[in-house]
């Protein structure tokens, strides 16, 4: 016979449980940091000097600040790094962090050279290990894996810049042949299922290696490749727009901050006043962008509508 009394539920905490300083930071941050890093390199290179280096200086700040975040939550528990690679956007989110470091190394270039070289080969060493610890989690391929492609990409410039095209060319390769694997298996993924509305936005990660490919053949002297990545970023581009990825969950949209971003890069080293205006367009979306997000993460929203683990 059904016990007829009511279920029993424990109390609610009174004062309700708070969470510890940065226990709760989401990795998908460094999403809308990593876009606004390209849109401010995007600007250097298309002839605005002194708005990309204000924009460029405020987002090494906060770029700054998250890393601190985020390494305190690893620090509190370490398994936690493992927990936020198992979500889609946890481990977009952390390969952007890996991939920003990457990118801040084109930052600092032009004013301590060596200090961006031991920027990029630190950021690539977190950037392998974390691709590592994420197949041991999560085989899947989903539109994350394009930002593992994109961190060898990004270095590709800095490298060559540094008297080193030899490493930068090899690591250009290694990303291009990781990038072409990810967009083959992921146009299988397509044909048989399509990605919920909610998370659609993430796509556009596909276009950030074909944009920084085309950035990093520039830096090393292949026009031809250089071109035909750039027509390829314009075509993802195209392709993407017509899909309506930005009509999904608006935590999701910063992905297209990056994409819109190293696409205005790309541009910028064919067409300068070109760049210009479609890096000050990447600007102002990215900054939108990184606003609709960011303004979620002081109340916890951000963590919860992103499934990020608490340490």
């Amino acid at each position: 016979m059904p016990d007829p009394r009511p279920p029993r539920f424990p109390s609610p905490e009174f004062p309700p449980r708070r969470p510890k300083l940065f226990a709760t930071t989401p990795p998908v941050i460094f999403l809308p940091i990593l876009g606004l890093m390209l849109a401010g390199l995007a600007l250097r290179q298309g002839l605005a000097p002194g708005l990309s280096e204000l924009v460029l200086g405020l987002v090494t700040g906060l770029w700054i600040f998250a890393v601190v975040a985020i390494k305190v939550k690893v620090w509190r528990r370490l398994p936690v790094l493992a927990e936020d690679l198992r979500p889609l956007p946890g481990r977009a989110g952390l390969f952007a962090s890996t991939v920003s470091g990457v990118v801040l190394g084109a930052v600092v270039t032009p004013f301590a050279p060596r200090l961006a070289v031991w920027l990029v080969l630190a950021s690539l060493i977190a950037h392998v290990a974390l691709a590592v610890l994420t197949l041991r989690v999560e085989r899947r391929v989903d539109p994350a894996w394009q930002l593992v492609a994109a961190g060898p990409l990004a270095a590709g410039p800095v490298l060559a810049a540094a008297g080193m095209p030899g490493f930068a060319a090899g690591l250009t390769g290694v990303g291009m042949i990781l990038a072409l694997a990810v967009w083959a298996l992921s146009l299988r993924q397509l044909v048989r299922e399509v990605p919920p509305a909610p998370l659609r936005p993430l796509l556009a990660l596909h276009l950030l290696p074909a944009a920084l490919g085309s950035c990093a053949f520039a830096a090393l002297g292949g026009p031809m490749a250089q071109m035909g990545f750039l027509g390829l970023s314009i075509a993802l581009a195209v392709a993407l727009g017509a899909a309506g990825v930005w009509r999904g969950a608006a935590v999701f949209r910063t992905a297209l901050g990056p994409a819109l971003a190293g696409l205005a890069m790309a541009l910028a080293r064919v067409e300068p006043t070109a760049g210009a205006l479609a890096a000050l367009l990447a600007l102002a979306a990215t900054l939108w962008l990184a606003w609709e997000s960011l303004k979620l993460w002081p109340g916890g929203k951000l963590a919860r509508l992103t499934h990020a683990a608490e340490a």
